[in-house]
């Protein structure tokens, strides 16, 4: 197994970890305390939900407020002297929620330029729209699209829809995954081929509160298809300083299976932001 490969598993791993970890110790939950540590509180979620008096407010479904919301992202080092290079990252995310609908849109870029030379750019945006069907369940609709100057590939976009499912939705623990099917293109950067064809797509998406201010946060991207399979992964910890601003530091990590002739399949970036929420 390559190196490259062998990180791949591990980020995966790590997170499948993270969740399993939860269930595991769903026996050592007690539902009559009022304090709970925020791994008993995630396992509650596996016993019958109760609204006794004893049970912490913390442990409800969580009650999604309509209309806007949003946060911001910037990141941003700079190297003078004998080492001259710059780093810009900045990330958008907006969300909207009318009764049984919630749409959201993502966006994220990152440059980097090294004495004048860029050495990385990377644009994604992703919209998705989630129809409420049951209490836990989901269909949902999306677009993706990707652009990386040092991937090979001009462009990766892809149109899917398919099902999810919420496994909890509380103030403690958000868990949800989703899979479906969509179309993606994939235009090559060297032979400006545009290949098309159908993939299987699947998505992870937690969020655990370890602390009073405190968040740690996986989500997980797939598309699989004939030409390749598309794998990104990311895994942070935010730090919530007040109502609106905030501090996040993350590891994204991204795969293609199949890249072009001379190019690596793995791209990691590590990055520290500050947070403003509306």
């Amino acid at each position: 197994m390559t190196e490259p490969c062998y990180r791949a598993n591990v980020a995966v791993a790590a997170s499948l970890a993270i969740v399993c970890a939860s269930a595991v110790r769903a026996g050592a939950a007690q539902p009559g305390a009022v304090r709970v540590s925020a791994m008993q509180a995630s396992a509650m979620h596996f016993a019958p939900f109760s609204s006794r008096a004893g049970e912490s407010a913390a442990t409800q479904p969580a009650v999604p407020e309509e209309g806007w919301s949003g946060r911001g992202e910037a990141g941003m080092v700079l190297s003078q002297g004998n080492a001259q290079s710059s780093t810009a990252s900045l990330k958008l995310l907006v969300a909207n929620r009318r009764e049984h609908w919630k749409h959201s849109l993502e966006v994220a870029a990152l440059r980097a330029t090294s004495k004048g030379t860029e050495s990385a750019a990377h644009l994604m945006a992703a919209a998705q729209s989630d129809l409420q069907v049951r209490r836990h369940a989901f269909w949902f609709g999306g677009l993706r699209y990707e652009s990386d100057r040092f991937s090979g590939f001009r462009y990766q976009e892809s149109a899917s829809a398919g099902a999810g499912y919420r496994f909890r939705d509380t103030e403690l623990l958000k868990l949800s995954a989703q899979v479906g099917a969509g179309y993606r293109r994939l235009g090559d950067r060297s032979s400006d081929l545009v290949s098309t064809d159908t993939v299987a797509v699947a998505g992870l998406d937690y969020n655990q509160k370890l602390g009073q201010n405190t968040r740690l946060v996986n989500r997980t991207h797939a598309e699989s298809g004939r030409y390749n399979t598309l794998a990104s992964n990311y895994t942070g910890v935010e730090v919530q300083m007040n109502h609106k601003l905030g501090l996040s530091a993350g590891y994204d990590f991204r795969h293609n299976s199949e890249p072009p002739p001379g190019l690596k399949p793995d791209d990691a970036v590590s990055t520290v932001h500050l947070v403003y929420a509306f």
